[in-house]
């Protein structure tokens, strides 16, 4: 099994990805097909899961073929996250299993007055049930500009550790109020990119800012965020690679006590 990345802007993306896990956990899954590869895991505190789908024809190269129709390979994100960080622009990136899937084989190479890496990663044995993400329909859709929410974020966090949000037919209200102060911002409909709420729905919801924080860490990987809120569901936030791959959040709201 081996994927092959070439262009800058998909090389970048991965990096953004796998650097960024060990944000949710220390370790993750990777499900490998000949359709691609599928990760999915929850956060420490269980409040908060993410998943990723990276379509085989997202690689510049995939080559899968192994005897078994998939494998599960277990990978420290600790690891991974060093790793990448030593990567340096215009080297190809070109990762592959060993034939006893035992190690995960990575290399920087081809790069323009750059010397070939070669990395060697234990691969791990870990116990984990993915969970079936039956994402039920939302009352509310909002596209925005990753760059303005995740600055959006990164002040409201000053103020409080969680975030509450008010949904209506004609604006939105993000608010953080704290020992400190109040942060109170009131978005017209014609700032976001896209906006939609069933017809006379309000929503109310407060959600933990670390988690919200964490989805941010993820915001390079598109110009744009799709997020989904509703009354009977986790709220979803989706940055698109492609037509088939993405990497999605999932964060149950927040309940007066």
């Amino acid at each position: 099994m081996k994927f092959v990345l070439t262009s800058k802007d998909k090389i970048t993306k991965f990096n953004v990805l796998f650097q960024n896990l060990k944000a949710f956990s220390d370790h993750v899954n990777l499900h490998i097909n000949k359709e691609g590869i599928y990760m999915q895991g929850m956060d420490e505190s269980q409040c908060g899961c993410f998943e990723s789908k990276l379509n085989s024809k997202w690689f510049d190269n995939y080559e899968y073929d192994l005897e078994s129709d998939n494998i599960l390979i277990g990978i420290n994100t600790m690891i991974i996250q060093k790793i990448l960080s030593i990567y340096v622009d215009s080297q190809e990136m070109e990762i592959h299993v060993d034939d006893n899937q035992d190690y995960l084989n990575v290399a920087f190479k081809d790069g323009k007055n750059v010397l070939d890496k070669y990395f060697e990663i234990p691969l791990m044995d870990i116990e984990s049930q993915l969970l079936d993400i039956d994402s039920e329909e939302s009352n509310v859709d909002v596209t925005m500009s990753s760059k303005d929410y995740c600055n959006l974020i990164n002040q409201l966090n000053i103020f409080n550790d969680t975030l509450q949000l008010e949904f209506t037919e004609t604006q939105v209200l993000f608010l953080s109020n704290g020992s400190d102060g109040t942060m109170k911002v009131n978005i017209n409909l014609d700032d976001f990119i896209e906006y939609a709420i069933d017809e006379d729905f309000q929503l109310k919801q407060s959600y933990n800012m670390k988690h919200i924080s964490m989805m941010c860490l993820f915001g390079k990987l598109n110009e744009t965020c799709i997020m989904k809120y509703g009354e009977n569901r986790p709220m979803e936030a989706r940055y698109s690679l492609d037509e088939d791959s993405y990497v999605a959040f999932y964060l149950a709201p927040k309940f007066d006590e």
